[in-house]
């Protein structure tokens, strides 16, 4: 009986997990980022973007799936960064 219970409550906290990402941000000086975009991008030693996304009435967002949190930073205009673990959930950036 009771690896039963331990299995269903395993079982739950799986149907539970987000299966993918969304991140929100908010950009306090829209006008002072010149190419109007901001860049996801995963820490791990490439250097590429993953992904970018227009900046709109001064918010931005990403959407994805993430299989494992992994190192990630947001940059906006070359000079601004934000370093963050993405992982599966909703994600906000202030």
């Amino acid at each position: 009986m009771k690896k039963l219970v331990i299995a269903a409550f395993a079982a739950t906290m799986v149907a539970c997990a987000p299966s993918s990402y969304k991140i929100s941000g908010v950009v306090t000086a829209p006008e002072s980022i010149p190419s109007n975009k901001v860049y996801l991008m995963i820490m791990d030693g490439s250097g590429k973007y993953a992904d970018s996304s227009e900046i709109v009435d001064g918010k931005f967002t990403f959407t994805g799936a993430q299989e494992t949190p992994v190192k990630a930073m947001i940059v906006a205009g070359g000079r601004s960064r934000t370093q963050f673990f993405l992982e599966n959930g909703n994600i906000d950036i202030k």
